[in-house]
């Protein structure tokens, strides 16, 4: 049921905002709300709870938010606080962003390395998926210390794994199925 709500109302702001000329300034507004909700855990809930009035919590979101968003944004997120839907803005900015990188051909390529990698490794990496996928490329790269090496890379519902662990995996199982050990 929620992910029909939020897909109705990032639908709902996704039109408006286009219809506006404001679609690139409404998805930085919903990036910082649901980073914000995302980074405090008492913002998460107090938007779930239904001990805080809708007044109380519109006024919360009135100061957090009031002059660092577009006005559109402002008054769609005291909408959604006044029909008693705050507690779906998370869902709600996860189908908006969605929604907005499916519009203009970006992709998110998350990438997985033992250690940090170097700008002009990620350059490289980038430029590697865009003439792969033929879209723009937004990087999230992550540090796995439990990685012993390699790297692995997943584009949409793909997924390259070059990792050491998985080879290591690899050999564990080969080892295992190896008909020359198992006859003796």
């Amino acid at each position: 049921m929620q992910a029909r709500v939020a897909k109705r109302y990032a639908k709902a702001l996704f039109d408006l905002a286009t219809e506006k000329n404001s679609l690139d300034a409404v998805y930085n507004d919903i990036n910082l709300i649901n980073d914000s909700i995302s980074d405090s855990k008492d913002l998460g809930l107090l938007l779930k709870t239904p001990i805080v009035t809708s007044d109380r919590k519109e006024k919360v979101m009135d100061s957090l938010f009031g002059g660092k968003v577009n006005e559109l944004t402002h008054a769609y997120l005291k909408l959604i606080v006044g029909k008693g839907r705050e507690s779906a803005i998370p869902d709600i900015a996860s189908e908006f962003i969605s929604q907005y990188k499916n519009e203009k051909g970006i992709t998110t390529a998350n990438v997985t390395t033992a250690v940090p990698l170097h700008s002009d490794t990620k350059s490289a990496i980038v430029k590697l998926i865009e003439d792969a996928t033929k879209m723009q490329v937004e990087l999230v790269d992550k540090v796995d210390a439990d990685m012993i090496g390699g790297y692995i890379i997943k584009v949409g519902d793909r997924q390259f794994d070059t990792s050491i662990n998985r080879k290591l995996e690899e050999l564990k199982r080969e080892f295992s199925e190896n008909i020359y050990l198992k006859d003796y």
